[in-house]
C-alpha cells in the first residue's frame, strides 16, 4: 500500500523541481545531441560566413573576393538546411533539390568614423543554372534568426517540462486525501 506521506513528498518533490527547472533555466532538450548539433553549427557559420555542402559533379566554387571565407563541411550544412526547412517562413521559395550551401552576407553602415554591421542576411545557396556560372543565392531570413530558433526550441521545451512537473505534482496533492 502506498503511504499519504510518501505521495506528499513526491508531489513536493515534483513541484519543487518544476521551480528549478525554470529558476536554473535547463530544459532536457539542452542535454540531446541535436541540440549540441545545432548550436555548433550556427558558430560553425558565425566563424565561416558559407558552409558548402555536397557539390553535384562538375561543379566547384572558387571565392569572388579574396576575403571571402568558404568552408565545407557536409554535418554543418545538413543542421543548419534542417533548422532553415523547419522555420524559415522563406523556405518554400528554396530549390531544395539544387541547394549547395548556406551563408550570410555582413552589409555594413558608416557611423562616424567606423563602419556598423547592420544587417546579416542569411541564404541558401543554389547550384548554378543552365550555362550560368555563379550560385544562386535565396534569403531565408538573418543570421540572428537561427539564435531565435534556437532560443525558441530551448524556450518550448522548458516551458512543457516545468509544466508537466507542475501538473504532476498537483495531481498528486489532490489525489492524496483518497489514500489515507
Amino acid at each position: 500500500m502506498i503511504r499519504p506521506g510518501a505521495i506528499e513528498f513526491l508531489a513536493n518533490l515534483l513541484l519543487f523541481l518544476s521551480a528549478l527547472v525554470l529558476i536554473v533555466d535547463i530544459a532536457p532538450r539542452d542535454f540531446l545531441p541535436s541540440h549540441k548539433a545545432r548550436a555548433r553549427a550556427i558558430e560553425v557559420l558565425k566563424a565561416k560566413r558559407n558552409v558548402l555542402g555536397p557539390m553535384p559533379q562538375g561543379v566547384a566554387v572558387v571565392p569572388e573576393t579574396a576575403g571571402m571565407q568558404v568552408g565545407t563541411d557536409f554535418e554543418t550544412y545538413r543542421v543548419l538546411v534542417e533548422m532553415i526547412r523547419e522555420n524559415s517562413p522563406l523556405a518554400k521559395d528554396v530549390e531544395w533539390g539544387s541547394a549547395v550551401g548556406v551563408g550570410y552576407a555582413a552589409l555594413s553602415l558608416p557611423v562616424g568614423n567606423n563602419k556598423l554591421e547592420a544587417f546579416r542576411p542569411l541564404y541558401v545557396a543554389l547550384s548554378p543554372a543552365g550555362e550560368a556560372t555563379v550560385l544562386r543565392l535565396i534569403p531565408v531570413g538573418q543570421l540572428h534568426d537561427l539564435d531565435a530558433w534556437i532560443g525558441r526550441w530551448h524556450q518550448g521545451s522548458l516551458t512543457k517540462t516545468a509544466l508537466a512537473l507542475l501538473a504532476l505534482g498537483f495531481a498528486l496533492q489532490l489525489i492524496r486525501p483518497f489514500f489515507k
